[in-house]
């Protein structure tokens, strides 16, 4: 005998979604829990949440940094809700249950058991925002990080590697060393 399960639209997942200190995402109508984060994902985090919010706060003032906002692509009938690390929005009205309707920026922080549904599964929604300009993946276990930036013909890549490096986000007017991310993290990691 099959268990029958009900595949969930995002209104479903919010409104039903579990209060037990977990986090979870909705992955084509299926509740997903997140795993806890690692020290070095908190600490990336944390570094770049402060030089984002610093960074708005000289050029965009009208927008705010939103730590685990709730992307769903599809709408609230939709299948795929997700939360990123961290995103950026202009926007105005609060989204349902805290959906970021118009992301401007959003931040994935990597670590290996997300990396494949991060890049393959989230970046190609994500980049159907018509209001998203860069998507930028932070690694954990070691100093890079792949930026998506929207240009008139589509979007590029480009891959920032070592703590020299410049890291450029244009959406938002922040220019940084890359390893002013990563201050804090214990190297080699284990």
């Amino acid at each position: 005998m099959e268990v029958a399960y009900k595949l969930l639209t995002v209104e479903e997942f919010l409104d039903n979604c579990p209060n037990d200190q977990r986090h979870y995402q909705l992955f084509d109508g299926i509740m997903v829990a997140m795993a806890p984060l690692g020290i070095a994902h908190q600490i990336i985090a944390a570094n770049l949440t402060f030089e984002i919010t610093t960074a708005l706060r000289r050029n965009l003032p009208n927008c705010t940094v939103r730590s685990q906002a709730g992307i769903a692509p599809q709408g609230l009938t939709g299948r795929n809700h997700f939360e990123t690390d961290i995103t950026v929005t202009c926007e105005q009205r609060q989204g349902y249950k805290g959906i970021a309707e118009e992301p401007l920026l959003i931040v994935e922080i990597q670590s290996p058991s997300t990396e494949r549904d991060d890049h393959f599964v989230k970046l190609p929604q994500y980049q159907a925002f018509p209001s998203l300009q860069e998507t930028l993946y932070i690694e954990t276990e070691r100093v890079a990080a792949t930026l998506y930036r929207r240009d008139a013909t589509g979007w590029r890549e480009l891959v920032v590697e070592g703590p020299d490096a410049r890291l450029h986000l244009d959406a938002i007017g922040l220019d940084l060393p890359l390893g002013e991310i990563y201050r804090g993290v214990r190297w080699p990691r284990p």
